[in-house]
């Protein structure tokens, strides 16, 4: 087996025990329960931000402003990060600028920074220059695009700008599998 593909199995592995380790919590309207993540951190959402439905605990989240959305299936994640801007305005989600938490962020494509798999919105051209400037001053755990494990960026982890975009590796093995292959890792895969 090539070192690449071993990456790719443990990654593989690694998504499915992270998946599993995701359970339903109870709430007030037992149709609606949200979802506790294995870093403790409980879904933004209690039902599907695109479809609606009820959410699975099957799925990986996407991190929006570092808390976790929540979603019924993979086509929703796909169609969720083609324009969370919407999405996040029909949940009324309200979030905080991550450069200046006093004011909240703007939900629109203007004020949308992504990093990794991550999606931040601001509140104006000047946080949004001061966060491009250095990411991870703002960002708190990114997802490692290869080995989709969490981790806490440093300003010495491994990181890349691939067709515009930041991308921080947890690791120099994940950086250079990346590097090797970036089309095979700058969109989030589905997961099986």
């Amino acid at each position: 087996m090539k070192l690449s593909s071993r990456y790719l199995f443990l990654a593989a592995l690694l998504l499915a025990s992270t998946a599993h380790a995701q359970r339903f919590v109870p709430s007030a309207d037992s149709a609606k329960p949200r979802i506790l993540f294995p870093d403790s951190m409980l879904s933004w959402n209690d039902r599907c931000p695109v479809t609606r439905e009820k959410l699975s605990v099957d799925i990986a989240p996407v991190f929006v402003n570092s808390r976790p959305v929540a979603f019924c299936c993979n086509g929703c994640v796909a169609e969720f990060t083609l324009n969370p801007a919407r999405y996040m305005r029909r949940m009324h989600a309200t979030l905080a600028d991550p450069v200046n938490p006093q004011v909240p962020a703007t939900l629109d494509s203007a004020s949308c920074v992504r990093v990794n798999h991550e999606i931040y919105f601001l509140h104006d051209a000047e946080s949004r220059a001061a966060f491009e400037k250095d990411p991870i001053k703002y960002t708190g755990p990114l997802t490692d695009p290869v080995s989709l494990v969490r981790f806490q960026p440093t300003p010495k982890s491994p990181h890349l700008v691939s067709h515009g975009k930041p991308f921080y590796f947890s690791g120099s093995a994940t950086f250079s599998t990346f590097q090797a292959a970036p089309d095979s890792f700058e969109v989030r895969k589905r997961e099986e």
